[in-house]
C-alpha cells in the first residue's frame, strides 16, 4: 500500500457470509436566507445585506457579520436601516442603528429557506423601529 492511501480489512469466519454496508455521515442541509423577503431572488448563506421589507426598501440589515449559521437558526450583528415613512415611505427618514439579526424557522424542503426573522436594536437608538416578520421567508 502506497503511503497516505486509506485501505479497509475485514475478516469473516470461513464459510460464513458477511455484508459490508458503507456508513454515510449526511448532515442535514443548511438553510438559505432569501435576500428580500419572501421572494426567490438571490439565496444565500452568510448574505452581507437582507431586505425585510422588499417593496419600497423600508426595513433592512447591512453590514452584516454572522456569529453563527446553523441547520435551525442564524445570529448576526449590523446596520439596521428603517424608514419611517412619514407622511408615507417615499418621502420618509431613513434610520440607521446597530442591530442583532435572529433568522430560524427553516423550511422542511430538500433546499430549506428560513422562515422567520427578528430584527432587534442593539442600543436605544432603534427600540421603537424593532422588527419582527414572521413567515415571509420562506419560497414554498
Amino acid at each position: 500500500m502506497s503511503p497516505g492511501s486509506v485501505s479497509t480489512i475485514v475478516e469473516a469466519m470461513p464459510g460464513s457470509t458477511s455484508t459490508i454496508t458503507p456508513v454515510t455521515n449526511t448532515a442535514p442541509p443548511v438553510p438559505v436566507v432569501n435576500a428580500c423577503a419572501g421572494s426567490r431572488s438571490q439565496p444565500a448563506i452568510r448574505p452581507r445585506s437582507v431586505l425585510v421589507v422588499c417593496e419600497n426598501a423600508a426595513v433592512g440589515v447591512t453590514g452584516i457579520t454572522w456569529s453563527s449559521w446553523g441547520t435551525v437558526n442564524a445570529l448576526g450583528n449590523g446596520t439596521a436601516n428603517v424608514d419611517d415613512c412619514r407622511p408615507d415611505c417615499a418621502s420618509g427618514t431613513m434610520r440607521h442603528y446597530p442591530a442583532s439579526i435572529y433568522l430560524y424557522g427553516p423550511s422542511s424542503a430538500s433546499e430549506p429557506v428560513f422562515q422567520d426573522i427578528t430584527v432587534t436594536p442593539s442600543t436605544s437608538a432603534g427600540q421603537f423601529e424593532s422588527s419582527y416578520i414572521p413567515g415571509h421567508w420562506g419560497v414554498p
